[in-house]
């Protein structure tokens, strides 16, 4: 794909589907944002906003460690492995045993999904696995129709310029 196209697309799926967290996390090899589910609401920024200052503090520490491009230990960080989960990893904080889900796109975003608390371990609650899952696919079907309209508009343009 070229790359002034792939610039385009970035471009609208950052104004129509995210939702900027803070300028520190728009880091030089991640940037990450939260996602604008389809019903408005945000429901990763809204979970931060609810959780505390303490574990939202722990939480910032992860994002600015992964947009700079730098490891974040096990403990803070997992990819899902569950079937059906592809796509699907998490932040965690400890203290307040809570995680925040995030998919990944277009290599250098971080889209982050949903959060919830009250695990410890890795097993997680069929209910969270669900509406992570939901939010995931949400996003890649927005994305997919976004991805489809500024690629024909592209073509349409390169076409025109080319006569």
């Amino acid at each position: 794909m070229d790359g002034a196209l792939v610039d385009a697309i970035v471009a609208a799926i950052v104004a129509e589907l995210l939702e900027e967290l803070d300028a520190a996390f728009l880091g030089p090899a991640h940037r990450i944002y939260c996602y604008r589910a389809a019903d408005g609401t945000v429901p990763a920024r809204e979970f931060l906003d609810e959780i505390g200052d303490e574990p939202a503090g722990s939480y910032a520490k992860s994002f600015q460690k992964r947009a700079g491009g730098h490891q974040i230990p096990g403990e803070k960080w997992r990819k899902w492995t569950e079937p059906n989960c592809e796509g699907l990893f998490e932040f965690k904080d400890i203290q307040s045993k809570s995680r925040i889900l995030h998919t990944t796109d277009r290599g250098s975003l971080t889209i982050l999904l949903y959060g919830f608390t009250g695990k410890k371990e890795n097993k997680v609650d069929q209910v969270h696995v669900n509406a992570g899952k939901r939010l995931r696919d949400e996003y890649r079907a927005r994305r997919d129709l976004i991805e489809k309209r500024i690629t024909a508009r592209f073509g349409t343009y390169t076409q025109k310029k080319r006569r």
